[in-house]
């Protein structure tokens, strides 16, 4: 044992590499696909938990609807329900049986009239909602009691209902089919009935040239299903089941699907008969969970094929380092009666044990630094990758010691067809990525594999024309006076160590290059989609009334540029030759308006009317567009997203021109644009404290919140990563490629110590220098390459919702990080070779003074 240990001492730096570089290899194999399976069950959660989006609440639930005819509504129709929701349960499939949480459920009757205290005309939609009734919030009165006939039915209504019918406590309506008397008003609830259009918070609808119909939701008792039945005939039932995403992990998607779709197919009864449809958007949600991972996983493929083909190309460096410093040594345990294979098992046994070393210790520590993953052969795959890695090291070294022992020539043909087919493999991956794009489910091996392909075609080709020209340059050099750039230029010609030195800095170099240059994009995409979505620096949404006033006030605040108001306007319908179309028609001051959003033109106040309109509008209508029955001409196109999302399709008028067509306003926003030094949170903040209830968001909250989101964070920690470990990969690639040589270097000294030459002085800077930027400039137009095929012909990036056209920063940033990785290289190859110098002279004294 310790003969052997005084074997391998002298080379435990070598060894070293060789652990540290498995080390990299193995955690970074570990890591992603734990990651990737993380962030695929964050996704699922989010997806399953969405806050403030009424549509995506809506699709990640399964409802239940009937209608029940006056047979059904009696006394026990609320016991008929609830006995029918706590057994549909245990007909659903898993994993979907215990995803679904407590059912809420509705019984809305069909509309009524009624004459408003003021005479005009109303519609009330009264209804029961048992589990959100009970834990209301109750303003104003007390909660209604169950009907009896002949009295009038008391009613609750919200605060905005209630103010809109201008109605209050102690109101009554009456109406050919009863009289309803307001008994409480209750608290709006964003979650409530009404959130699910069920009931309508006031919904108005032009009847006439100046009148409107108002629509009202109503809450009765449960108990008031037994007289309103018979009386309004039928009613109709929903009931939601919300899917909970406690519990489910990413590989519950596809039974989730499953699931849905069979109960959706075979329905259910009432426990008293009745039939009862169930309906569910949860597999439409689900498709859109699964397409977003498949697009991270496909990108992931496509960002680290390059960091991982360069973290294998450092084992095999390393390794080959190792083996080329114990050249000498392996000769020499041959020539004294070993036999070849016996060296070659030697070698191999040394290499895995390190190798074993740095995998166990790269498995370990992905496995302590990555989030729990509930992946099953987590352990298996992990110690597999292991065993692949040390099997793939031991073989390289066993190949390495029988070539110091009986060395073998490759042919010049036989390298030269190798290097033919790398090149073809990588213009077909190529021109398939850019032809076909990465597929959207799934991942292609050839098409991941494209910049990892180019980058290594691209070094093999440069290592191999390097050499020519080269060589004149070491003709002319060598009948210089310096004896150092000579004996560089000299090597460099005869290519020891070029061809693999040259790919690993050209991988480094495409991978920063990548990364920084999707980094940037992805920052700049997430920006972009988070202006959108608010449609300006910072948006206020609340009531129309207030926002007049809170325009003025938010005028005079500091750092805001530029206020307008954008209000919809209800109940007007928009015809395209006479047709209806379901188009939202907007209005604001198109003066401050185009302030704000310049794409939108100020509007004059002539007749015919002019308008904007989004281009999802323009799709729908053709021919003569009219407005609330005035004709509109010259109507300019924008896209959908210039204003806040009211909704996809809109019509925009001038204020002028909405005046006369004396609309009820159904929602109101101001978008604010901010001076360049301002930031917008704080106006958006002062715009809070200024009008608490007022809905405020602003583009940085935004986009933070789109940063913060599973798909973002990956991405972009995915990037830095690759951006780190390229740097880090040419720092490793120096310090190996320099204790390769090392030997080399040192018989070279001694010769010319034997010679009487002196010291030679710039050898490695000369050698690396050069080599390094000519590999590093081609790196970095391999890694556009990439950052194109991604951001276009890939469509990942649109898939991703990282999409931006190209900008400075995303040069400059990847063009800084090829000159960091030369600077690193030259850096590290000097100190190498300088450590290398000091210890081999500090041996040399020691043995001077030995010997005296």
């Amino acid at each position: 044992m310790r003969r052997w240990w005084r074997t391998i001492a002298p080379h435990r730096f070598a060894l070293a590499l060789v652990s540290i570089t498995v080390a990299v290899l193995v955690a970074s194999g570990v890591a992603v696909p734990r990651v990737l399976d993380t962030v695929a069950d964050a996704r699922l959660a989010a997806a399953l938990a969405p806050e403030g989006d009424a549509e995506a609440v809506a699709a990640a639930s399964v409802v239940l609807s009937a209608d029940l005819d006056d047979f059904a509504l009696g006394a026990d129709t609320v016991d008929d329900v609830a006995t029918t929701l706590a057994r549909y349960p245990a007909t659903v499939d898993e994993p979907l049986r215990s995803a679904l949480g407590e059912a809420a459920w509705i019984l809305s009757f069909p509309d009524v009239t009624a004459v408003a205290v003021d005479g005009s005309l109303l519609r009330i939609r009264v209804g029961t909602a048992p589990e959100y009734q009970g834990q209301w919030s109750i303003i104003e009165g007390t909660a209604p009691r169950p009907a009896a006939f002949g009295a009038p039915v008391e009613i609750a209504l919200e605060q905005s209902v209630a103010a809109r019918a201008g109605a209050s406590v102690g109101t009554v309506w009456q109406g050919p089919d009863g009289s309803f008397a307001v008994t409480a008003l209750i608290a709006d609830a964003e979650g409530g009935p009404s959130a699910q259009d069920v009931f309508h918070r006031a919904v108005s609808s032009r009847v006439s040239a100046t009148d409107d119909l108002v629509t009202v939701g109503a809450y009765v008792d449960p108990g008031s299903i037994a007289t309103l039945g018979p009386q309004l005939a039928r009613a109709q039932l929903v009931a939601t089941l919300p899917v909970r995403a406690q519990g489910l992990r990413s590989g519950d998607v596809d039974g989730l699907e499953q699931a849905a779709n069979k109960t959706s197919a075979q329905g259910t009864t009432l426990a008293s008969g009745y039939p009862v449809t169930v309906s569910t958007r949860l597999s439409a949600l689900l498709d859109r969970v699964r397409t977003a991972q498949d697009a991270l996983v496909a990108l992931t493929a496509l960002l680290v094929a390059a960091p991982l083909g360069a973290a294998i190309l450092l084992c095999a460096l390393a390794v080959t380092a190792a083996e080329r410093r114990r050249a000498g040594e392996r000769r020499l345990v041959s020539a004294r009666g070993a036999a070849t294979g016996r060296v070659m098992a030697c070698g191999a046994v040394e290499a895995s044990l390190a190798a074993t070393v740095g995998g166990v210790a790269g498995w370990a520590l992905a496995v302590a630094l990555t989030p729990r993953s509930t992946l099953p052969d987590a352990v298996a795959t992990g110690l597999g990758l292991v065993f692949v890695v040390v099997a793939g090291v031991a073989a390289l070294a066993a190949m390495c010691a029988r070539q110091a022992v009986r060395p073998t020539r490759v042919p010049s043909v036989v390298r030269v067809a190798r290097d033919g087919v790398v090149v073809a493999v990588a213009l077909v991956s190529l021109s398939l990525l850019l032809g076909r794009g990465v597929p959207a489910a799934g991942v292609d091996p050839l098409l991941s594999l494209s910049v990892l392909l180019v980058a290594v075609s691209a070094g093999l080709v440069l290592a191999r024309v390097l050499g020519p020209l080269v060589s004149p340059l070491a003709g002319v050099a060598s009948r210089g006076r310096s004896l150092g750039v000579a004996l560089a230029l000299s090597r460099l010609a005869r290519g020891g160590g070029r061809a693999l030195q040259i790919t690993g800095v050209t991988i480094a170099v495409a991978t920063a290059t990548l990364s920084l240059g999707l980094a940037q994009l992805t920052g700049d995409g997430i920006s972009a989609a988070a202006f959108r979505s608010v449609g300006a620096d910072v948006r206020a949404c609340g009531d129309d009334a207030s926002l007049a006033a809170t325009s003025r006030e938010a005028a005079s605040v500091d750092g805001v540029a530029a206020v307008a108001r954008v209000r919809r306007l209800d109940g007007i319908p928009v015809t395209g030759d006479g047709r209806l179309r379901p188009v939202t028609v907007l209005s604001a001051s198109t003066v401050d308006l185009h302030r704000v959003a310049p794409p939108v033109p100020e509007l004059g106040d002539t007749d015919p009317v002019p308008a904007v309109m989004s281009r999802s509008a323009a799709e729908l209508l053709e021919g003569t567009l009219a407005v609330g029955g005035r004709e509109v001409s010259g109507a300019a196109v924008v896209d959908d997203d210039v204003l806040p999302s009211f909704a996809d399709s809109w019509v925009l008028l001038d204020d002028r021109a909405a005046e006369a067509l004396a609309a009820p306003v159904g929602a109101s926003c101001l978008v604010i644009t901010v001076m360049p030094d301002s930031p917008p949170g704080l106006v958006a903040s002062r715009l809070r404290d200024a009008d608490p209830g007022l809905e405020v968001v602003d583009v940085a909250s935004a986009t933070a919140q789109r940063l913060a989101a599973p798909t973002a964070a990956t991405i972009l920690g995915l990037l830095a990563g690759a951006a780190a470990l390229a740097v880090l990969t040419a720092l490793a690639l120096s310090v190996i490629t320099e204790a390769a040589a090392a030997p080399e270097r040192r018989r070279t000294r001694a010769v010319l110590s034997a010679l009487g030459a002196g010291r030679v002085h710039g050898v490695v800077a000369v050698e690396a220098v050069p080599l390094a930027t000519v590999a590093a400039i081609v790196g970095w137009g391999v890694g556009w390459v990439g950052v194109v095929v991604v951001a276009g012909a890939g469509g990942l990036a649109d898939r991703l919702g990282i999409a931006a056209p190209l900008s400075i920063a995303s040069v400059v940033a990847p063009a800084a990080a090829s000159a960091l990785i030369v600077g690193v290289i030259a850096a590290a190859s000097t100190t190498t070779a300088a450590i290398a110098g000091r210890r081999r002279r500090a041996r040399r004294d020691e043995g001077e003074e030995r010997g005296t």
